[in-house]
């Protein structure tokens, strides 16, 4: 066998370049492409390094130019203060020279109205509303693209375009029991720039009090409005709520706040099965068996035919739909079809359409009053039985924070702290009052379910306090997305359930709610609720309140109130001998002082 034999020290060692496949052309290309990526991140790093540190620069400089402003216009505000009290004209230097912003004077920037009314709860009416002041604010405006600060009514503000701050406080304040309200309006000027003149335009005028029009400066039964026009109204309407304990509703649309000083009592009677508070919203009646009636609990008399229906909006009625009492509206009355009735007499305040049937007469009037909201005043009440409670007394009924059923479950006296309040599909429990009343805080909602049963027994009394922080959807309750906002509710009660009290007593059984409280009650397997639900929403709050094909024996307090299909209330005349809070965490007024003012921004 013939072996070959190879000769290894001939053979020559292959280079580095051969072994890896490189070629040394193909190794100065990637160098080259190396170094010209590295090159170009370098350039994108620096571009992106200015572009950041420009922006920065501008936002840190635009930032300097507004804290400039506001410190400009502050000083403005006194030196307008000093000028109106001393009645002399001075000349201000702002310092806002080489600015990126425009410095303007706008006499038609925003108004303010402030009115007086009379007010007399207890019998449902008031006096005609007495405007002291109805007049521009107008502003001093610094303006860099869409953001601002002003100058406007006193005050000093901030504003982004989808929101605003105070920086200074307007020439209003309300301190124990005393509102003094000093109006300012810039009356005049044009362009201004770093230097400004100001100086008083008119003569002071003191509309609050005015012994001649019998406007003393102690002020009861009353309710003191006012409302403001302005970009800034957000601002405005935290410092009239959070700073003065007004009562607050805003229009957003229209960049309105509207707020409210109250001298009224803390508490009063409910005379009606149906009081609507809100003033843009209404009480309808609409479809076969809309019934508004009454019954005594204390006497045991059943439809008694005195079950009166309140609004400070409108009443609607059409279908066959029948109120069995009187009817007060803040606004129009009108029954749209033949077989709509009203078993009584009829007050409206702007008009009157009858194409029905009305028993008695009917009578315009000057309007119908708002019951103030209680929100304050039920979630301080939650929150306080969530800090202190008795759940762990009640561990078969609650475990953790939420109401747990075995079958028929009772709940004892005490006071008690849930989420929710859920009672599920043929649950049944019973709040026994025979020991003392019962106090129920609820954060969420209340969802009475299918057949559900929910009965007070004993001689006291329930009080349930639901703040509604979150809402639940149900659509059980149906033909409901037809009339109301949303079906997101705070309380619903479902097909076939029953809340029931001792002979119908409608006052031992209180739900009470804020001014976005949300309710429901829907049939038609007989479903009955007994109680009052008590959420008045002021004149502006967004609460409602539908029924349909079911009965609620009490009354309701709400914004505004839909009575569909075969829904009836029927009102509970005992409950004209109890009472029901009024803002109670909202301080009374007591004094009014009203001036208003005049002021002048020119160039010098």
């Amino acid at each position: 066998m013939n072996h070959r034999h190879f000769r290894t020290d001939h053979i020559p060692e292959r280079s580095a370049r051969e072994a890896t496949g490189i070629r040394s052309d193909e190794r100065g290309l990637s160098e080259v492409v190396a170094f010209a990526v590295l090159l170009g991140i370098v350039i994108l790093g620096i571009a992106v390094i200015l572009l950041v540190g420009v922006d920065l620069i501008d936002r840190e400089q635009s930032d300097a130019e507004f804290s400039q402003a506001e410190q400009a216009l502050t000083k403005l505000d006194t030196e307008a203060r000093v000028t109106l009290q001393e009645n002399t004209t001075r000349q201000v230097d702002l310092g806002l020279r080489g600015v990126s912003g425009d410095l303007a004077v706008n006499p038609e920037r925003g108004w303010i109205r402030v009115e007086h009314q009379q007010v007399d709860l207890i019998n449902g009416s008031v006096d005609e509303t007495t405007v002291l002041t109805n007049r521009s604010l107008g502003a001093v405006v610094y303006q860099e693209a869409d953001s601002s600060v002003a100058y406007q009514g006193g005050g000093v503000w901030r504003g982004d375009g989808s929101g605003s701050v105070m920086v200074s406080r307007p020439d209003i304040q309300f301190r124990q029991g005393t509102l003094s309200l000093s109006v300012i309006g810039v009356a005049s000027g044009e362009g201004v720039y770093g230097d400004v003149e100001v100086s008083r335009h008119d003569t002071t005028v003191h509309p609050f009090p005015n012994e001649t029009a019998g406007l003393t400066n102690r002020v009861n039964d009353t309710t003191v409005s006012i409302t403001v026009q302005s970009e800034y109204y957000l601002a405005w309407g935290k410092y009239l709520e959070d700073d003065l304990d007004a009562v607050v509703g805003y229009d957003h649309d229209e960049q309105i706040v509207h707020a409210e000083f109250i001298a009224v009592p803390t508490a009063f009677s409910l005379r009606s099965g149906i009081i609507a508070t809100a003033a843009p919203g209404d009480i309808s009646l609409h479809g076969t068996g809309a019934y508004v009636t009454s019954y005594n609990s204390t006497t045991g008399e059943r439809d008694t035919r005195e079950g009166s229906v309140q609004a400070v909006g409108d009443v609607l009625m059409w279908g066959n739909a029948e109120i069995a009492g009187d009817v007060y509206t803040g606004d129009r009355f009108e029954i749209a079809s033949g077989a709509a009735s009203v078993d009584g007499d009829v007050a409206w305040t702007t008009s009157f359409e009858n194409h029905g049937t009305v028993t008695g007469t009917d009578r315009q009037i000057t309007g119908v009053p708002s019951i103030p909201p209680i929100t304050g005043f039920v979630i301080d009440e939650v929150r306080s039985l969530r800090l202190e409670n008795d759940n762990e007394a009640a561990p078969a009924v609650i475990d953790d924070d939420e109401l747990s059923f075995n079958g028929r479950q009772t709940l004892e006296a005490g006071s008690y702290y849930l989420e929710t309040m859920h009672v599920d599909r043929n649950d049944e429990i019973v709040l026994d009052t025979t020991d003392g009343d019962i106090h129920i805080g609820v954060r969420d909602w209340i969802g009475i379910e299918q057949r559900a049963d929910v009965t007070v027994e004993g001689t006291g009394t329930v009080h349930v306090y639901v703040e509604g922080r979150e809402k639940v959807f149900n659509d059980g309750i149906t033909g409901a997305e037809d009339h109301v906002p949303s079906t997101e509710w705070t309380l619903y009660v479902d097909r076939g359930a029953e809340v029931t009290t001792p002979n119908d007593n409608a006052s031992q059984l209180r739900i009470y709610g804020t001014d976005t409280f949300t309710g429901g009650v829907g049939g038609p397997q007989d479903t009955v609720v007994t109680g009052v639900i008590y959420a008045p929403a002021g004149q502006y709050g967004p609460g409602f309140f539908y029924i349909k094909q079911a009965h609620l024996f009490g009354a309701v307090v709400t914004g505004d109130l839909t009575v569909d299909q075969s829904g009836e209330i029927h009102y509970d005349l005992a409950l004209e001998d109890q009472e029901f809070p009024v803002a109670p965490t909202v301080p009374r007024l007591e004094y009014l002082y009203v001036s208003e003012h005049g002021l002048a921004v020119d160039s010098p």
